[in-house]
């Protein structure tokens, strides 16, 4: 999936030495084993390895139950947003 990363990303990847690898203690239901954060994000990744810190990956603002046949007519608000910790595949 590194290899993803980089394609998607293109001249704006940051290269594999330099992103900051965290230690998972449990990988459930994961596409990925290993993930990393930016390097700018040194404090956030020794609270993660130290179990004081947890990411949570694709939220949002549901105002309701929906599944993946009804998520666009159940959503009102689209956020997505980059501008949050993401997590970088390491494998």
């Amino acid at each position: 999936m590194f290899a993803e990363y980089t394609a998607v990303r293109g001249s704006v990847a940051l290269e594999h030495d330099q992103i900051l690898p965290l230690s998972p203690s449990t990988v459930d239901n994961q596409v990925c084993e290993q993930f990393a954060v930016h390097p700018n994000l040194g404090t956030l990744q020794k609270l993660f390895d130290g179990g004081d810190l947890v990411f949570f990956a694709n939220t949002g603002a549901l105002t309701k139950p929906t599944d993946k046949e009804n998520y666009q007519k159940d959503t009102e608000t689209q956020l997505f947003a980059h501008d949050v910790c993401k997590f970088i595949c390491l494998h």
